[in-house]
Formats: C-alpha cells, sequence, structure tokens
C-alpha cells in the first residue's frame, strides 16, 4: 500500500458501506424533475455523486457517513462503484459523470433563470469559471471562494454558511474534494432548512478544474468504457494514487460482502 501513498484506516463502517451500495440511483432526466419539485415546495436538496473512493471515505467515521446518507439525489460516477451496484442489486446502474451533471445544470438554470452560485477552488480559478459560464449561457451566475479547511472544520463555517444564503442562490455548484464537500454540503443543507430556503447542492469535485483545462479531461474512449482512472492515472499519479488505493480496498469490501 505504500506505493499508492495510502495507509488503510483500521476500522471501515460497513452499515455505511451497504447503504451506499443499495441506494436508488437517479438519473440525468429527473435533475430538472427534482430541481423544480424543490422550488414549488421551497425545499433544501443535495445531489451526490458515489465512486469507490467516496464510498471508502464514507466508511470512515459515522460523522462523514452521515453527511453522504443525509444527500437526497445519487448518481453513479466510476465504473467500480457500478460493478459493485451491479454484483449486489443485480442490475448496472447508468453513470453519470460530474461533467455532464454541470452542463445540465447549466442548462437548467439558463432555461428557467435560476439563481446559480458556484463555491470552491481559489478566486481566480471560481472567477474564472464564472467568466466562462456567462459568456455561453445567460445565467445570472456568482462566485464565492471558500477557505481553507479540514473536514473536522466545518462546523466552523457558520458565517460562511449565512453568507451563501444571503447571496440568494437557487442552485449550488460546489467544487471540493471528498469527503470535504458532501460534508460542507450536508451542513449547508441543514442551514438553508432552517432559513426555509430553496436551495439545490451539487457536489461536482474536480470539474472545475476540468472545465478550466487545470487537468486533462479524458478521451471519448476512456469515457465511454468508464476508464478515466486509467488516463489519470498515467497523466496525474500523484492525486490519483490515494484513490486507486480506495478503489483497491473498496473491491475488497465487495469481495467479503458478496461471498457471505
Amino acid at each position: 500500500m505504500k506505493f499508492f501513498r495510502f495507509k488503510p484506516p483500521l476500522i471501515l463502517d460497513s452499515g455505511v458501506y451497504a447503504s451506499l451500495l443499495s441506494l436508488q440511483l437517479t438519473n440525468k432526466r429527473n435533475i430538472e424533475l427534482s430541481i423544480l419539485d424543490s422550488i414549488r415546495k421551497r425545499k433544501a436538496k443535495s445531489f451526490i455523486t458515489l465512486n469507490p473512493h467516496s464510498v471508502i471515505e464514507a466508511c470512515k467515521s459515522r460523522h462523514t457517513g452521515n453527511a453522504y446518507l443525509g444527500g437526497d439525489f445519487f448518481f453513479s460516477d466510476g465504473i467500480g462503484y457500478s460493478l459493485g451496484y451491479r454484483l449486489l442489486n443485480g442490475f448496472w446502474p447508468k453513470r453519470l459523470p460530474g461533467r455532464q451533471i454541470y452542463s445540465e445544470v447549466l442548462r437548467i438554470c439558463a432555461f428557467h433563470n435560476l439563481n446559480l452560485l458556484l463555491l470552491g477552488g481559489t478566486g481566480h480559478s471560481i472567477v474564472a469559471l464564472k467568466d466562462r459560464i456567462l459568456k455561453n449561457y445567460d445565467i445570472h451566475v456568482d462566485a464565492l471562494e471558500l477557505p481553507f479547511f479540514n473536514s473536522d472544520e466545518v462546523e466552523c463555517s457558520y458565517d460562511l454558511f449565512e453568507e451563501i444564503i444571503s447571496k440568494d442562490p437557487v442552485v449550488v455548484l460546489v467544487f471540493m474534494t471528498a469527503p470535504k464537500q458532501e460534508i460542507f454540503s450536508h451542513k449547508l443543507k441543514l442551514k438553508a432548512e432552517l432559513a426555509n430556503k430553496t436551495l439545490m447542492i451539487f457536489n461536482l469535485g474536480a470539474v472545475l478544474d476540468f472545465e478550466l483545462g487545470l487537468k486533462l479531461s479524458a478521451p471519448r474512449f476512456f469515457q465511454k468504457f468508464g476508464l478515466e482512472w486509467a488516463f489519470r492515472a498515467a497523466t496525474d499519479w500523484t492525486h490519483v494514487s490515494p484513490r486507486l488505493s480506495s478503489a483497491v480496498l473498496f473491491l475488497k469490501m465487495l469481495f467479503l460482502k458478496s461471498v457471505k
């Protein structure tokens, strides 16, 4: 495991693991329906993409697991997660990568004239993404740089949550690493519910880097067959190796569960 620069956790929550592999997954068509329904009911909802790395991160603590399981809509993003889902549930879920979700959300915001807020990255990158969106879509969009904090420090972000809600967005796109973005989004959703605010929160991770060309996107061939991980391993090994280690641990837990 040292080769992967990854130290496996001593204990993983198997209950969270089983729950994340038995979720009812949504699809691209349901994004618009979910947003419009939540606007009508004045609800706050969060959308989470799942892959082997995110599942293992969720299993490391009950606190993190609750943040994931507190989501409202889930997508399969990664061939490893889809494989696990297939083995335990009997069918392949349709994969929906983060960039497809991103494009669909922008289309919905433009069509229905919904206020959009971008969160994450440095001030330069998040503003650059805002400018890029404004060139291609007629959307009311704002951007807010998130300060650096560890996953355990999200509770200290109360004033930041208040600032986000005061901007009155309907859709929020969060660009952070897992599980930090899921913990942050879960807390933000709870604050929005207390304020009786409509808020659709999408956790999109590295989509910002791909959209701005800060990281190389996998060619269509790799994307079609769910092999983005192989392309990223070849082009960005330092950042991807911990995720591959998580994938190994994910498959190990899948094997132990399937033979029971």
